[in-house]
């Protein structure tokens, strides 16, 4: 994600960022140098001036950088759930990373555009983490 989002904030089109990304290795020896080097090129795109206000080529279509930088921080906190559920560890976000996320979502096209499903587990006092895996389809059981 971090390396296709540099690819389309510096104009390529999304189907040519998608095709140089998948025919490169994306991890290396090193996944979290990788990680952190893309992490930090993307950022960098991301505080250009201007930036925000540009458009992008998405495969959703065309996006103002900034929706397209509100769907990274969604798919890089989401990812990051996976990612610490995958390897046995806690997958708490900060609450407030939580609300924003939950909020970004709550603003965006049912699924996210990509057809995610929610689970409908959580209740009407569920927490923003909570609410946020179930609404991206992450069913981790009915909560109060």
């Amino acid at each position: 994600g971090n390396r296709f989002a540099s690819l389309v904030l510096a104009g390529r089109t999304a189907d040519d960022a998608m095709e140089a990304v998948m025919a490169s290795p994306q991890l290396g020896a090193d996944p979290l140098a990788a990680f952190v080097e893309t992490s930090a090129e993307q950022r960098e795109l991301f505080n250009e001036p201007g930036v925000l206000d540009r458009l992008v080529d998405h495969p959703l279509g065309e996006l103002t950088a900034e929706r397209f930088l509100t769907m990274r921080v969604f798919d890089i906190a989401l990812h990051s759930w996976d990612l610490a559920m995958a390897i046995g560890c806690d997958g708490e976000l900060d609450p407030a990373l939580a609300e924003l996320v939950l909020d970004i979502v709550l603003n965006e096209a049912p699924g996210m555009g990509f057809g995610i499903e929610p689970c409908g587990d959580v209740g009407p006092d569920a927490t923003a983490m909570e609410r946020l895996l179930d609404l991206c389809g992450r069913c981790v059981g009915a909560s109060a």
